[in-house]
């Protein structure tokens, strides 16, 4: 008897790891946003892409935000916090390890939220799962969006 006890609970406690294992690496992967803010006055289109990279490196966590587009040129690195419906991204530094922007403006506190994404029962024309975005003190083009419905598409 006291062998079956020792069993179901070894087999209980390997569970309990495994599916906190998997609520981190579930997040794990390649999102992408795309965002349109109207046109310049030339009629030049005003476009933004946000990739956002979440991984394991040397086992630590890895969270690299890359937004390219209209005057836009951002490196981030991030700190993470997850849980099974919510992934929240906080500055960490600029890829050179600075707390400045490339031209020496503190943009953003380490720590601070940068922005949160959820998990929507929501899928994109191939799909794959979306994400609905809370932005923080990280905008598309700087511009408040609060009540936004923008949503990323996890890719990898």
């Amino acid at each position: 008897m006291t062998f079956i006890r020792i069993l179901l609970f070894a087999v209980f406690m390997a569970a309990t790891a495994c599916m906190a294992g998997n609520t981190e690496n579930a997040w794990h992967g390649e999102y992408d946003y795309f965002a349109s803010g109207g046109e310049t006055a030339g009629s030049s289109q005003i476009m933004m892409h946000i990739t956002l990279k979440i991984d394991k490196q040397g086992g630590k966590e890895r969270c690299q935000l890359i937004a390219d587009g209209y005057q836009t040129y951002d490196r981030i690195l991030c700190t993470t916090a997850m849980d099974k419906n919510r992934l929240t991204l906080q500055f960490k530094s600029y890829p050179d390890g600075s707390i400045v922007n490339p031209i020496g403006v503190e943009e953003y506190k380490v720590g601070e939220t940068l922005f949160s994404l959820e998990i929507t029962a929501i899928k994109n024309e191939k799909e794959q799962d979306r994400y609905l975005a809370y932005w923080g003190a990280y905008t598309p083009f700087g511009i408040e969006r609060k009540n936004a419905k923008d949503y990323f598409d996890k890719i990898k």
